[in-house]
């Protein structure tokens, strides 16, 4: 009688239909930098994965976010003693990218939260890939060493938004944004960015006053003031008052209504009209008093 063993050899069973990367950039190899060339503090994020498609002629951070498929990520941290480093390895079944180009994503972003998928919370970043035989994903159905490839940053030869140099992977600030202009505030006011105290919804001063609302209406984070928002009631209409920050840039903040406290909306421009008034805005809704039931309110679309 003959017999038809099956099985693994050098590998366990495990590990079929497994993938594994190594990525990293060690001392020796390219370090992350920021726009002005200074190593990235702790906690950028530093993604490896493919692209569900080709990239467009004019390559953003919104648009390769919407177009990512991760496969794993890590942060930035000092290995040696040198700060912007980071290492990491990673095994999981990812069979759709399969022989697809690799790449690695880099974003730093508001707070050091978990980039958002849209992008809206990254503030700096960069794309990077090369050509080299590694940076393709293996066959996630091959037994081991087929199903893993290692790079590092020291390979790079291409980069969409970052730039490449002898010695390190630059990440490029975001076009002007609420994230962006976030960052940079909280780095004025704390000296850094990505601590509790510097996240966007902390409350330092403990004033009910989020470090995000103290950012719009210009006021400090460090000493308790409370909210400089008014609302007032004039006719038949009424509005509201609040001092804002000329550094802002548009769509940090949106004013919302509705009849019930629930499915909030933008009004429509011939709703209301909005004047600056003493360095600040004046918003008003003249039939606000013709309606049943009406609220507004102040929004933050950025950190939704």
């Amino acid at each position: 009688m003959a017999w038809l063993v099956l099985g693994c050899h050098g590998v366990s069973c495990a590990e079929a239909g497994m993938m594994t990367v190594d990525f990293m950039a060690q001392p020796g190899q390219r370090l992350v930098v920021d726009g002005s060339g200074k190593a990235v503090s702790a906690g950028v994020h530093v993604g490896v994965g493919g692209l569900a498609g080709p990239l467009p002629t004019v390559v953003s951070c919104e648009a390769v976010s919407l177009l990512w498929q991760p496969f794993a990520g890590t942060v930035t941290r000092s290995l040696g003693n040198q700060p912007g480093r980071f290492s990491a390895a990673a095994s999981r079944e990812a069979p759709e990218l399969s022989f697809q180009k690799m790449y690695l994503f880099i974003r730093e972003t508001v707070g050091g939260a978990a980039p958002q998928a849209d992008g809206a919370n990254v503030v700096a970043w960069g794309l990077y890939s090369s050509g080299a035989a590694g940076w393709v994903f293996p066959d996630a159905e091959a037994l081991a060493p087929g199903n893993a490839t290692m790079i590092n940053s020291s390979e790079v030869s291409e980069a969409w938004g970052g730039r490449v140099s002898a010695n390190s992977l630059q990440l490029v600030a975001v076009g002007p944004s609420a994230a962006g202009a976030y960052a940079v505030w909280a780095r004025g006011v704390f000296g850094e960015v990505g601590t509790e105290r510097s996240a966007p919804l902390a409350d330092p001063d403990r004033d009910g006053l989020a470090n995000a609302w103290e950012c719009f209406y210009g006021t400090s984070p460090l000493v308790a003031e409370g909210s400089p928002l008014t609302f007032f009631v004039e006719g038949r209409g009424m509005g509201l008052r609040f001092p804002q920050n000329a550094a802002l840039p548009g769509g940090f903040v949106q004013v919302e209504v509705s009849d019930r406290l629930t499915g909030w909306a933008v009004p429509g421009a011939e709703e209301f009209s909005v004047v600056a008034e003493g360095g600040g805005m004046r918003y008003f809704f003249p039939e606000a008093g013709g309606r049943e039931r009406f609220f507004v309110r102040l929004a933050l679309p950025w950190l939704r």
